[in-house]
């Protein structure tokens, strides 16, 4: 930036520093004036006040809006006050920073504000709601879907000005979240457990231990991704995102509560009843052990095959210190009934838990 456009910058910013402290900030009154002599020039400190009192009026404000700029409602306003005070046009116009001939249209009636700029707008508003229909039918239409559809309707236009009319009512293009595929009698159940559950205080979900398993990328990562690129950038390596037919992934178990975490399980192959019954033993039973003590907790998975086998209902390391929270999924199975099946359990697998617990603690 040269030296004289800087130092012009410079003197805007200061004077609207001060300006806007009090009444309009287009305008500097005798105080504000004082104010930004006294600080932004220390060898005027001590100015009579007598001299800023001959100042002319014309340095107390800065003309900003041009001959063709459209009076405000504010600034009409004012206009007619001070007129009624038996102030001339000039002395209006010096005082609200604008020109003369703008305050003599307004005073006679001739001030109309200036046509809009730009090229006229090709599309009507009843256009435009066709457009919004179009869009709504279906959120997952490209820009070219929706110009041909739009244009079957009568409205011939480009492909930008689709974007542009889209993107003013609001839409962005966006990558959608994933939710799993639900039937009516799924989503019922999950109704009627998240009615059941509604008044669970903090307490009572903080006894909730949850697990559950992930499935983790480990070459390109899970998610598809965007990149910013030139035009003619397409090629160049470092914005190709690689692929391979099989990644390399990892499955992880892992379990969760307001207590804290549990640690980690790395699953190898394919998660089925037994390899699970093996994580509920050496995995969520330390878990368990860990976070809660000897309290009392429920624990917390879906209705995998591998959860809802009958097999994993009936382990033996299931006693009054745990239940288990349902949670209907994609299974049919009702875990409450194995749930109350295995509160009647026998005493000697009863002995059996206690066993366990005593080998895991040596």
């Amino acid at each position: 930036m040269a030296v004289v456009e800087s130092a012009v910058y410079n003197l805007l910013g200061v004077f609207h520093k001060y300006s806007a402290k009090e009444g309009d900030n287009l305008t500097l009154n005798r105080s504000e004036l004082a104010t930004l002599l006294e600080s932004e020039l220390p060898c005027c400190y001590r100015i009579p006040e007598a001299f800023i009192n001959s100042l002319p009026g014309s340095l107390l404000k800065t003309p900003i809006m041009g001959k063709t700029s459209d009076l405000t409602d504010v600034k009409k306003a004012i206009i007619d006050t001070l007129k009624q005070e038996g102030k001339t046009q000039k002395e209006i116009s010096q005082q609200i920073g604008c020109s003369q001939s703008a305050v003599s249209r307004h005073l006679n009636g001739k001030s109309v504000g200036r046509k809009q700029c730009g090229r006229k707008r090709c599309t009507t508003r009843r256009g435009d709601r066709t457009l919004r229909k179009i869009v709504e039918k279906d959120r997952f239409q490209t820009l070219g879907n929706l110009r041909k559809q739009w244009t079957e309707s009568g409205v011939e236009t480009s492909r930008a000005t689709v974007h542009r009319r889209v993107q003013e009512m609001g839409y962005r293009c966006r990558i959608p979240q994933v939710k799993p595929l639900l039937n009516h009698k799924q989503l019922q159940r999950c109704l009627t457990w998240a009615t059941e559950k509604q008044h669970w205080t903090v307490a009572k979900w903080s006894q909730v231990l949850f697990s559950d398993e992930s499935k983790f990328c480990m070459s390109f990562g899970n998610q598809g991704a965007r990149v910013w690129r030139k035009t003619g950038e397409k090629e160049m390596p470092k914005c190709l995102k690689s692929s391979v037919k099989y990644p390399q992934s990892v499955m992880v178990w892992g379990a969760m509560s307001a207590a804290g975490v549990g640690p980690l399980c790395f699953i190898k192959g394919r998660v089925n009843a037994a390899s699970y019954q093996e994580i509920l033993e050496h995995f969520m039973l330390p878990s368990a052990e860990m976070l809660y003590g000897d309290e009392d907790f429920i624990f917390q998975h879906d209705l995998a095959p591998a959860h809802s086998a009958k097999t994993t209902g009936l382990i033996p390391f299931s006693d009054d210190a745990m239940r288990m929270l349902d949670l209907d999924g994609d299974g049919e199975v009702d875990f409450m009934e194995f749930i109350e099946f295995i509160t009647e359990v026998t005493t000697e697998l009863q002995n059996m838990y206690i066993q366990n617990v005593l080998k895991y603690k040596r």
